[in-house]
């Protein structure tokens, strides 16, 4: 089944955006030396503007990775503040730790292979069968931003995609243009809507 990505070429070098009053009122300012700080912000407004478009966020990803969190804290504290001292309570020290480790390796496990680079996870909206997952790239000291909408049951079946220029969204003083970014991120939500309805 062919993948609905938008463009497999390079995309041409974007002039910098002229950011209007509206949107200098409504974005923060980021260093445009912090591509870490870059991305984020991106990420954010693209998330605001999915929510804007009628999807529902879900929770239950961040739900249980605090519930593995809670799980993994609660051995520590239980090897710290045990009345017991050691020698005595060496058994349940290498429980403790055993399980704080099994704990810490089944979370780290779970957030790399489920979560991996997405930034947003939605929930079914009716009419289309599929929660979103909503992804995002931007290399080290690089300028293109890749955002990427796919389903979250089988990510690498069913995609599509944009690759810009952060110039496009980001004017000289690193202020950003949401407006902008919302347009993109809505048409990129309308393709697959459309790739969806199609299959």
């Amino acid at each position: 089944m062919a993948k609905g990505k938008r463009s497999s070429a390079p995309p041409q070098a974007v002039k910098a955006v002229e950011v209007s009053r509206e949107d200098t009122r409504e974005s923060t300012k980021v260093n445009l030396a912090d591509g870490a700080a870059l991305k984020r912000a991106l990420d954010e407004a693209a998330s605001k503007a999915v929510l804007s478009a009628g999807y529902q966020e879900d929770q239950s990803i961040s739900n249980l990775k605090i519930g593995f969190s809670l799980i993994t804290c609660a051995f520590a504290a239980l090897a710290q503040f045990y009345p017991r001292k050691y020698p005595d309570n060496w058994v349940l020290l290498a429980v403790c730790v055993l399980g704080y480790m099994a704990g810490t390796g089944v979370l780290n496990f779970y957030v790399a292979g489920r979560e991996g680079d997405a930034f947003m996870f939605t929930k079914r909206r009716k009419g289309l069968g599929h929660e979103l997952r909503i992804s995002s790239s931007m290399q080290r000291y690089s300028e293109w931003y890749t955002m990427v909408i796919s389903s979250s049951h089988d990510p690498s079946r069913d995609s599509v995609s944009m690759r810009t220029s952060v110039t496009k969204y980001f004017d000289s003083t690193g202020v950003l243009a949401t407006k902008v970014l919302e347009a993109d991120v809505t048409k990129l939500l309308n393709d697959w809507e459309s790739q969806r309805k199609r299959l």
